[in-house]
């Protein structure tokens, strides 16, 4: 069968479904606090019950197969275990009627599961940051949660910046677009991956007042050499390979939001262009390293170089 979304499963599920293959693409915590309780909702559970390996189901093997004084519904959630264990719980004829099984997976499940429903559990990015936020106790206006989707793409924030965040918004209401914007606008994050985009545009302006913000902050100097040697990097692999999901000098997955970015830019250099870059990056690393000149002024020479080449009259 052919995989659900969870959202349209949960509100088509038959209630008598006896086992259901969940394919998790979340982490443990989003589970239990947003699906698990759904699924106990619509299954009428009045119990979940978790099992995780052998030794659990053997414990609790006993009592979930032996007949109950009073009708119970029972929800048996299998988290991730081996699927022998999975088949010999899904075919245990001596369970309840009224116990449902939720078989949960990190991949497809193989073909001994084909009469099963398989469903997805994945949220959108906006799904995700508004339960971060609820978590913290928060609402979001429909606005700055839009914004704050964008920021999320774009700059590769992490679900502990959503939180840190939220967590330290003090006043009454939902959080609105200003809240959003003079903290994230600000923020160390959004100010690297600003200025590089701006250095991949020959934005000098922008990339130079972004440069002052992270001087600001207190940015260390070799992290920013670091990141914008990567960043060049990655623009000479947009010119000269057809690789798009992964850094081949490192081996790491690339961001696919990242580099259609640095695909659109990359036509404004050249591979003589960015060997020059690549020297004045050495020659700025070298005199950060042994002269007591600021970085501020060895990065003259950068802002100077970047202009030139192809693209450019």
């Amino acid at each position: 069968m052919a995989n659900l979304p969870f959202s349209h499963w949960i509100k088509q599920v038959p209630r008598q479904e006896r086992c259901v293959c969940l394919c998790l693409q979340v982490s443990r915590s989003v589970w239990e606090s947003t699906f698990l309780p759904q699924c106990q909702e619509r299954f009428r559970a009045d119990r979940v019950v978790r099992i995780s390996n052998v030794n659990d189901w053997e414990e609790k093997k006993q009592d979930l197969c032996q007949p109950a004084l009073f009708a119970r519904r029972i929800l048996l959630v299998l988290e991730e275990v081996g699927e022998k264990l999975a088949v010999e719980i899904w075919q245990e004829r001596r369970l309840e009627r009224d116990t449902s099984i939720l078989y949960l997976l990190r991949d497809r499940p193989g073909k001994t599961w084909q009469s099963v429903s398989t469903v997805d559990v994945s949220l959108s990015d906006r799904q995700l940051l508004e339960g971060l936020i609820k978590r913290c106790g928060k609402t979001i206006h429909s606005q700055a949660l839009g914004r704050l989707v964008r920021l999320w793409k774009e700059y590769d924030l992490k679900a502990g910046d959503i939180e840190q965040w939220a967590g330290q918004i003090n006043r009454e209401g939902p959080i609105q677009v200003q809240d959003v914007e003079s903290h994230f606008e600000k923020s160390e994050k959004v100010l690297l991956f600003g200025f590089l985009d701006a250095v991949s545009e020959k934005n000098i302006d922008t990339a130079q007042r972004l440069f002052a913000g992270l001087m600001k902050l207190g940015y260390p100097p070799t992290l920013l050499l670091s990141n914008l040697a990567r960043r060049f990097r990655l623009i000479l692999q947009a010119l000269e390979t057809k690789e798009k999901e992964k850094d081949l000098w490192k081996g790491t997955k690339l961001s696919p939001f990242e580099f259609s970015k640095i695909q659109k830019t990359a036509n404004n250099y050249d591979s003589e262009h960015i060997s020059e870059i690549f020297r004045v990056f050495s020659q700025v690393d070298r005199h950060t390293k042994s002269q007591n000149i600021p970085f501020e002024v060895l990065m003259l020479d950068f802002f100077t170089a970047l202009p030139f080449g192809k693209g450019l009259t």
